[in-house]
């Protein structure tokens, strides 16, 4: 398969990779149908993040199809789809004039909703719109393992 691999600042490439492996009771392997880079991979490409070795292959956020799971996997299994990203869901509500508001961070397994019925159900409650206009055509549900919050504050 292909991958884009860090060679160190300033130097990456498309090249072959051998394909994953099931190694832990844990682990689930992806066939990716589309995948991007972050930020973090820009720092990396850089060299800000020296504990980044070359041969690393980049890009961790993705969507695609759960081909094989280990034995412990319970949350999925192979024909799902799945959205993978190694960032949690941060939601933020900012009251401007009082300058105040709160924070929920949310970590857990991200999926794609794809049953029509319940991204129908999505929309109708929905009370905001996205950021660059239009309609969601993506919904992710967030099958919490942990959730905190903390309540922001001007002093």
């Amino acid at each position: 398969m292909k991958g884009y691999v860090f060679h160190g600042p300033g130097q990456s490439a498309w090249q072959e990779v051998p394909d994953p492996a099931v190694k832990d009771a844990t682990d689930a392997i992806v066939r990716v149908d589309a995948v991007t880079i972050c930020g973090t991979d820009l720092h990396i490409l850089k060299g800000d993040v020296p504990e980044v070795r070359p041969g690393t292959v980049l890009g961790h956020e993705a969507v695609g199809e759960i081909v094989e799971t280990g034995g412990d996997v319970r949350t999925v299994r192979p024909g799902d789809r799945v959205l993978v990203s190694c960032i949690t869901a941060l939601v933020d509500r900012i009251d401007d004039a009082l300058s105040q508001g709160w924070s929920v961070l949310v970590r857990g397994t991200a999926r794609a909703v794809t049953e029509p019925d319940e991204a129908r159900r999505l929309e109708e409650r929905a009370y905001s719109m996205p950021w660059v206009g239009g309609r969601r055509d993506v919904w992710v549900r967030i099958d919490p393992v942990g959730i905190t919050g903390r309540r922001i504050e001007s002093r």
